[in-house]
Order: structure tokens, then sequence, then C-alpha cells
């Protein structure tokens, strides 16, 4: 991965859009069962609009552990929800709560749990080594 990348990257969890004429907020449950997740939305689902404006963006901080001509292994992290977001193999992957597993993402965590941030392993989500047997999802 580009550091370059950070400058457009935001955490899925935490960055919304609002409608601005009925204040409806997207991504949410309701939202999810009747549209797609365009950047912003086409048009509300509520109301029809398509006067959208985005809530306050969290910058994301980089931990690097491997690097090379770019970043091969590392973790974005949400500093507003401390979800975290591994980068393998040179790919962010930046999936929602619901499309990620732990089997997957729990040994990835305990590989690189001394280059985390102390308080994401322990609180981080959706998945942290608060209960080491097996990580816990929040």
């Amino acid at each position: 991965m580009k550091r370059k990348l950070m400058e457009i990257l935001a955490c899925p969890a935490t960055y919304l859009w609002k409608c601005t004429q009925c204040g409806f907020t997207y991504p949410s449950d309701e939202s999810k069962q009747v549209c797609s997740f365009d950047d912003p939305p086409r048009k509300c689902p509520k109301c029809g609009s398509s006067s959208f404006e985005g809530s306050k963006f969290y910058p994301l901080e980089l931990h690097v552990f491997e690097e090379k001509d770019e970043i091969v292994e590392g973790v974005i992290i949400c500093p507003k929800c401390l979800r975290w977001y591994p980068i393998r193999e040179e790919i962010p992957e930046m999936l929602p709560d619901e499309l990620r597993e732990g089997r997957d993402e729990v040994p990835f965590l305990r590989k690189w749990k001394d280059m985390f941030p102390p308080r994401v392993v322990a609180e981080g989500k959706p998945f942290n080594l608060r209960a080491e047997a097996g990580g816990k999802r929040d």
C-alpha cells in the first residue's frame, strides 16, 4: 500500500452521510436493506433527495510493521471507534465488521500485537485479545 492512500481512506464504521432534507443517516441499518453503498448515495432511501453532507471525518492512524517499496504489513486504526484494519501483502482490508472473520483477524493481531497500540490489543473492534482464548468480538 502506498502511504498516499491514507489521504482518502475513511473508517466505514464512523464516516456517515446525512440527508440535508430529512436528516436520514446513511449507512444505517435501515439503509442497508434498501440500497447499495455509494459514496455518497445517489438518493436518500427515505425522501428521495440527492442532497447529502458528510459527517465529521476522523483521520486514521497508520502503523507500519513491514515496508519495502510500499507498506507490506501494517494496520490502519480509527481513533474514534478503535476499529483496526489490517494491511496484508500491500493490501488494506477495510471491510465492515459483518464481513470479517475472527479466524482470519485474530492470528494477524497476535502476530503483530507488540507493534499495535496496547489499547487496541485490549479493546479494539471488531476483535481484540482481551479474552485471549480466541479473541472477543465487540
